[in-house]
């Protein structure tokens, strides 16, 4: 088949399936605010991008503009990729701190009568502009992926 011209009814019907079945996977879509409304994006596919007047409206222009971009990848040959593995982290890590850093965190900790552990988790949470959830809410994101909403630092 020569480049450029339109898969047979077979490719199409395989594109589409594989579309079908990456759209219901939990790909990490991120929304922000901008300038213009909002834009949105999917972490795991670069070049896709949508926006919109609200945050609604953009999370409905990704959805358009992921099917267009995996129908694009396919038809190049390429393979869509898997989404981000939530499961595959445990929680657990290992870091290493300045001795006077592990003194503050550690004084800032007692004074709220608080772990060490919990005060550095949501002081990385509150860094990277992740929502503060319960544990019994890990997992939320739900089957069609987690969505980010981020606010502009201008607001």
């Amino acid at each position: 088949m020569a480049g450029g011209r339109r898969p047979g009814p077979a490719r199409r019907t395989d594109i589409d399936a594989q579309i079908e079945r990456a759209m219901r996977l939990p790909y990490v879509r991120i929304i922000e605010a901008d300038e213009d409304g909002y834009s949105a994006r999917v972490l795991e596919f670069p070049g896709c991008f949508s926006s919109g007047e609200s945050a609604a409206e953009a999370a409905i222009e990704l959805e358009d503009a992921m099917r267009v971009w995996m129908e694009s990848e396919l038809e190049a040959g390429h393979v869509i990729p898997e989404p981000i593995d939530a499961g595959s982290y445990s929680g657990k890590l290992t870091l290493r701190l300045t001795p006077s850093l592990h003194r503050e965190l550690a004084t800032r900790a007692a004074v709220e009568q608080r772990s060490l552990n919990g005060l550095m988790a949501e002081l990385l949470a509150i860094g990277i502009g992740a929502p503060l959830r319960a544990p019994a809410d890990r997992g939320a994101a739900g089957e069609r992926g987690l969505y980010r909403v981020a606010e502009s630092a201008e607001d």
